[in-house]
């Protein structure tokens, strides 16, 4: 059985550390340009941009990049505007990853390694039943695939859970491999990052949605094909292969829009696919009725996310949602 894990940059937040793109927007704001002064006047721009947002939607990087295209209208301001803040990016995350890669422990691998190998115990005692009962006998081929630019995962993976090797689920005939990482976006240890939006209706201004060096920088998947990286074909393969999905710590963003298609079309495909959402609520009063509230909410926003059709009761036998579990390691106290 095909497994495979979607896993957003809620991993890293989880593990105590400020990946998050507000966090950098706080850094970045103070920080004099990389390369070219001349780029700080943009930048002033684009903070002012930010304070006019009235949503939380500035919080989003890579869609606060695609609205401030219709304010920062001259092509090459936008493109040095755009080449300081992705180098900034990639300087501000290294620096974090220097850091904390060699402060992870053992337990905290160990975590990682039971989170992998037996996600569905995070569900209530009848989901999990349900769940299970659907996984049927067989082992377990993992892959994940994840949407962020650091190696935390891989860092606490050494030594407890190798590439290719086979290890005993608990309480369970069956055996667990893992058998590839894939880095959607670019890794960090690359210098490349992909920084961007999904498609070209994602950039607001219409001029630059016809100019092919806005494009090459802008949108995601176009990145993947200019470097010659075989990585969309390989995760759309992963995606077209898989029997269960479990995604954790994505907000199921619109410029992830291609990936999001890619399991809606592997959903409906197949009806003996499931998923497995895991969500986080910061600092939440928990009833029995407000528990299940949010889990609707949850299911919704993830049949939105996917573009399916009808309302998240239709799929609650094969979305299930698990809510401010214990999965994955989280920061040391």
């Amino acid at each position: 059985m095909n497994i495979l894990f979607i896993i957003g940059n809620g991993f890293d937040l989880r593990l105590g550390l400020p990946t998050g793109y507000p966090d950098f927007l706080n850094h970045y704001r103070e920080q004099n340009p990389k390369h070219n002064i001349e780029v700080k006047t943009s930048k002033e721009e684009f903070f002012k941009f930010i304070g006019h947002v009235e949503n939380e939607e500035w919080k989003d990087l890579e869609v606060t990049l695609g609205n401030f295209t219709s304010h920062l209208t001259d092509k090459s301001q936008f493109l040095e505007f755009y080449r300081d803040i992705n180098l900034s990016l990639v300087d501000y995350l290294s620096n974090i990853e220097e850091e904390a890669n060699s402060t992870f422990t053992d337990e905290q691998s160990e975590h990682l390694k039971q989170s992998l190998l037996t996600p569905y115990n995070y569900l209530n005692n009848r989901e999990k039943e349900l769940f299970k009962s659907r996984i049927e006998r067989r082992d377990l081929e993992a892959s994940i695939i994840s949407l962020n630019y650091t190696s935390f995962l891989e860092t606490l993976c050494k030594g407890h859970i190798e590439i290719g090797k086979y290890y005993d689920i608990p309480d369970s005939p069956r055996v667990f491999r893992l058998n590839q990482i894939k880095h959607i976006h670019g890794r960090l240890i690359e210098k490349s990052i992909l920084l961007g939006v999904d498609n070209e209706e994602q950039i607001s201004n219409e001029d630059f949605r016809l100019d092919e060096d806005i494009l090459d920088v802008m949108i995601k998947p176009k990145g993947n094909e200019n470097i010659g990286s075989l990585i969309e074909r390989e995760c759309q393969d992963l995606i077209k292969e898989a029997d269960v999905i479990y995604i954790f710590g994505s907000s199921l963003g619109k410029t992830d829009k291609t990936w999001w298609t890619a399991i809606k079309e592997r959903f409906l495909y197949d009806p003996q696919v499931i998923i497995l959402y895991f969500l986080r609520k910061d600092n939440p009063i928990f009833t029995l009725s407000t528990e299940m509230s949010f889990k609707r909410r949850a299911r919704e926003q993830l049949v939105t996310a996917l573009g399916l059709e009808g309302n998240e009761a239709n799929y609650r036998d094969r979305i299930f949602i698990a809510l401010n579990t214990a999965m994955f390691p989280e920061k040391k106290q």
